[in-house]
């Protein structure tokens, strides 16, 4: 399953592979509970607040792929507070981790730090923090094969320009959240392989 961000910039889902583990597909793929170590090592679960995995869960797997030409995203975050009336600690996390160097020409993220408290109410929290001077300038952090940058699911970001000619840049991306949360903002509730699978079945009844 495939969803394009922006123009050049491709998210490739791997979660219902990850479930499935069916044979059938040549893409072979690890099971979700092979991240856990991984995970463990950048302080998931524990900084969603919860001491262990049964409190937590991996919500999404995917590869972003942004392309050789792909110009810079907008600023953004990838969903909205829990409480539009009061700010709550973290229930999602975004852990990115390089699959190769992502030099600055492939274009690294850009973080706003300490904007996930300002997207509540982004105008006017935006504007206050402005005038406090408070907000903090922009981040891109290169990493390096193997580094994970870990962040909160409601802080502006965004992918900068892929400006070579030639090299495509690789993130594998792993949402985390608390275990009662669902997200419906980035992927559709329903898997294109449900649906594709609900179309065999209908054509074999037919069959019969």
């Amino acid at each position: 399953e495939i969803v394009m961000r922006s123009p050049g910039r491709y998210e490739i889902s791997l979660l219902n592979l990850m479930k499935q583990q069916n044979q059938q597909h040549s893409l072979r793929v690890p099971a979700i509970t092979d991240l856990y170590p991984i995970l463990d090592q950048v302080g998931v679960p524990h900084l969603l607040s919860r001491s262990q995995w049964n409190q937590a869960k991996v919500t999404n797997v995917s590869i972003v792929v942004s392309t050789a030409g792909a110009a810079s995203q907008g600023w953004h975050a990838d969903g909205p507070h829990v409480n539009p009336q009061k700010h709550l600690p973290c229930h999602v996390l975004n852990v990115f981790l390089a699959l190769d160097h992502v030099t600055p020409d492939l274009g690294p993220t850009q973080l706003r730090p300490g904007t996930h408290v300002h997207t509540r109410n982004l105008g006017p929290l935006m504007l206050a923090a402005h005038c406090q001077k408070t907000l903090r300038k922009p981040v891109a952090p290169e990493l390096y094969g193997g580094d994970a940058l870990v962040f909160d699911y409601r802080i502006l970001h965004r992918g900068l320009a892929n400006i070579t000619t030639h090299r495509n840049r690789y993130i594998l991306v792993v949402t985390v959240s608390q275990d009662w949360f669902e997200d419906v903002w980035n992927f559709p509730r329903r898997s294109l392989f449900a649906a594709a699978d609900d179309e065999k079945d209908a054509d074999d009844t037919e069959k019969l």
